[in-house]
């Protein structure tokens, strides 16, 4: 991107023999005002902590809008953008994923701001930190790949572990389960609670597309659960609910391509317990709430009664569910041959979606004598061909 736009230049000064430091005088008097606060319990550098807080948005703001040149980007164009595992190879693919990063920053600093203003400041301490972090890290990332700014020797004044360690997960456990007996809310470390919020998306998200699909459990012959199958709902929606697909077929109110990338984002918590930044959450909230909002007017179900609103599910319909049950069920025989899964279904009234039809299935013998019937015509067209 040409300079000729730049109204903010990032200044550095010296860090060790080697090394530079970035110069953000409105992230540092945040941080000062922080630790007057929080460290020295200076009450009343509380508004001023506010107060700097604000400059330090309205500067971001700025510094943002010299990139962004008024462009907006949509939740799922972000969330497809900065949930997407592939590997960054090139500088110029790097620079992408820090300008959006930079604008899913901007969005959750309005909104942190907004919840400081009616919320007791004494619980924001750690996360306070989480915007020093990342602040001066998306900086430094659009400097050097978007301005090509000479900051590759750059110091971080400000950083953080990255994972969750035994000890946090042990911590933040007994921080939850002994809730009660914390005489004041900011005796919890937040900074190790908060990211099990990811985990709670992926329950979420588990859950909602069982109910979607409609059933409570797989089980094997013996009646068993089989545990494998926690996640074949979304596997089976991500390769089955396709545009081609005329047989049935699911609508979402956002990008299907979008719930999948936060599903498996959500999955990747459980295993690897990174500590995903603030305003990743934040994105991956907004999915949530996506999926959960109500329809704009009133749906008509295949039974003739209109409905406007539901506490399980937002304006997520089916057209054809009789022929996707069908399919599930083929689709869970060929994933897994040796325990025949049975699919325990759930009454139609307890499915995860407004169901438009319920559309017609072929009988097995009839499907077979259709399949012979298809085959033995293409058969003769072949033979006909070769002749």
């Amino acid at each position: 991107m040409a300079k000729k736009q730049k109204t903010i230049v990032i200044q550095t000064r010296p860090a060790g023999p080697d090394g530079i430091q970035l110069v953000l005088p409105e992230l540092e008097e945040v941080f000062k005002a922080h630790d007057a606060y929080y460290t020295k319990h200076l009450i009343d550098q509380g508004p001023i902590l506010f107060d700097k807080t604000v400059v330090l948005v309205n500067w971001f703001d700025q510094y943002a809008e010299d990139v962004f040149q008024g462009k907006i980007y949509s939740l799922q164009h972000l969330v497809g953008m900065l949930f997407d595992e592939r590997e960054l190879k090139s500088d110029a693919e790097i620079a992408d994923s820090f300008r959006y990063q930079m604008y899913a920053e901007r969005e959750y600093l309005h909104e942190f701001v907004d919840i400081l203003k009616v919320g007791h400041l004494d619980c924001f301490k750690n996360a306070f930190w989480d915007t020093f972090v990342y602040v001066e890290h998306i900086v430094w990332g659009v400097e050097f790949y978007i301005w090509k700014s000479p900051v590759a020797k750059t110091i971080p004044r400000y950083g953080s572990s990255g994972v969750l360690r035994v000890s946090d997960i042990h911590s933040s456990l007994r921080s939850l389960f002994y809730i009660e007996s914390l005489q004041n809310i900011n005796d919890i470390y937040f900074r190790d609670l908060k990211p099990n919020v990811v985990f709670q998306i992926r329950q979420l998200l588990e859950k909602m597309g069982k109910n979607l699909i409609g059933y409570s459990r797989i089980v094997d012959k013996q009646g068993n659960l089989v545990k494998k199958h926690t996640q074949v709902a979304w596997k089976f929606i991500d390769q089955k609910n396709r545009t081609k697909n005329t047989a049935w077929k699911i609508y979402f109110p956002i990008d299907q391509s979008v719930i999948l990338k936060v599903n498996n984002w959500a999955n990747q918590f459980v295993h690897d317990s990174l500590i995903y930044s603030n305003f990743m959450q934040m994105l991956a909230i907004r999915v949530v709430n996506e999926l959960l909002k109500a329809p704009a007017r009133p749906i008509t179900t295949y039974d003739g009664n209109n409905h406007t609103w539901n506490s399980e599910f937002g304006d997520i319909k089916i057209e054809n569910y009789e022929v996707m049950k069908a399919d599930f069920e083929h689709f869970l025989e060929e994933q897994d041959r040796q325990n025949t899964p049975i699919v325990q279904w759930l009454p139609l009234g307890k499915v995860g979606a407004y169901i438009l039809s319920l559309g017609t299935v072929v009988p097995p013998k009839e499907a077979c004598i259709i399949k012979r019937w298809i085959n033995k015509y293409f058969t003769a067209i072949r033979q006909y061909l070769k002749n």
